[in-house]
């Protein structure tokens, strides 16, 4: 039959020293009262509880349903306390309540204290962790906490015990494109490729993206090609970030030619297009090309905003033509019925 209800709420002293009863009322708590299991478990030890009395299977069912309900109370310094407890009181931390701790802590979004966490159970230096999980999760919390230098160990304790995810390799793409090293970025993707694994636009744009900012401009071009042979992948960020690093390094005519290789490849320029087509002529100091742009968007369906108008009083301003940025600002307020106001930079 069903277990016999225990009463939690008012347990007496000798209650609380008894193991057997409070491991058993820890059990009933745990699942949808995790707040008051972690708070009887210290009213327990205050009331001199002596986890010693326990089988090593009972302690380590006790400590993983303790820390995994602070973990889900938000609540990682009572976590990383209870660990100390179960290191120290207990049977030690093992692989599984590793496992779960770092599971948890990263669907939580408790980046930097899985990473803490994963260091105290680390000092343990017989402890083997051989749950892939644990690593994985381990390299996505060490980008997302920004502590990018331990990406590369854990990658390599992932892959000390099996095959690197999709995930595993995007994420560590991502740290590739942080470091600015665009070799790296390139090589996974060659490593997923060869994995059979699917590269995704935003794993190919951020690559890309860390071969533009490093102008290697001819290899950037080359995973552009590899891109548009797979259907759907390059898509107009992809075409943009290439555009933008074109303009960067003053390539007008680089970024013109990309501008009609992408309209021949069927993707409809954005606003951040033109945008970008528009810096390009006016750094280059390309007015007639900023205004030929310029005029072309409403046939080519873009809509028009405040940037795109203030980009080109802007130019027009540099170059001295001021009569011509009037004409642009006068236009810029004919459109405002249509949301397009200046604002504070295109007056100045």
């Amino acid at each position: 039959g069903e277990p016999v209800p225990i009463d939690v709420q008012s347990p007496s002293q000798e209650q609380l020293r008894d193991a057997s009863w409070v491991t058993a009322a820890l059990s009933q708590l745990f699942r949808l009262q995790p707040r008051r299991a972690v708070d009887l478990y210290h009213e327990a030890v205050r009331a001199g509880l002596d986890l010693g009395t326990l089988s090593p299977e009972q302690g380590a069912d006790l400590f993983m349903g303790l820390v995994t309900s602070a973990v889900r109370l938000d609540q990682p310094g009572e976590a990383m306390q209870l660990l100390k407890d179960c290191r120290r009181k207990g049977p030690g931390v093992s692989p599984a309540l590793l496992s779960s701790a770092t599971r948890l802590c990263t669907s939580k979004q408790l980046f930097k204290a899985c990473l803490d966490i994963y260091d105290f159970v680390a000092q343990d230096k017989t402890l083997v962790v051989n749950d892939r999980s644990v690593w994985s999760c381990l390299i996505f919390c060490a980008v997302e906490a920004r502590q990018l230098h331990r990406c590369t160990f854990f990658f390599d304790r992932l892959r000390t015990f099996g095959s690197p995810s999709q995930k595993d390799f995007s994420n560590m793409i991502r740290y590739a494109s942080t470091q600015g090293d665009w070799q790296m970025a390139l090589s996974l993707i060659q490593q997923m490729t060869a994995a059979k694994l699917p590269v995704d636009s935003v794993v190919y744009n951020t690559a890309l993206a860390s071969c533009v900012v490093a102008n290697q401009f001819d290899k950037a071009r080359i995973l552009l090609e590899e891109m548009e042979a797979i259907e759907g992948t390059a898509d107009v960020i992809t075409y943009n970030t290439l555009a933008k690093g074109y303009a960067k390094a003053g390539c007008l005519d680089k970024c013109f030619d990309l501008y009609d290789h992408m309209r021949a490849k069927g993707i409809i320029p954005s606003q951040v297009t033109f945008g970008i087509l528009l810096d390009c002529c006016i750094n280059e100091r390309q007015m007639d090309k900023a205004l030929e742009v310029f005029n072309s968007m409403a046939s080519q369906g873009c809509a028009m905003n405040t940037v795109l108008f203030t980009t080109m009083i802007k130019g027009f301003a540099r170059s001295g033509e001021v009569d011509k940025a009037m004409e642009v600002y006068h236009k810029m307020r004919e459109d405002s019925a249509s949301g397009v106001t200046p604002d504070v930079i295109t007056f100045s």
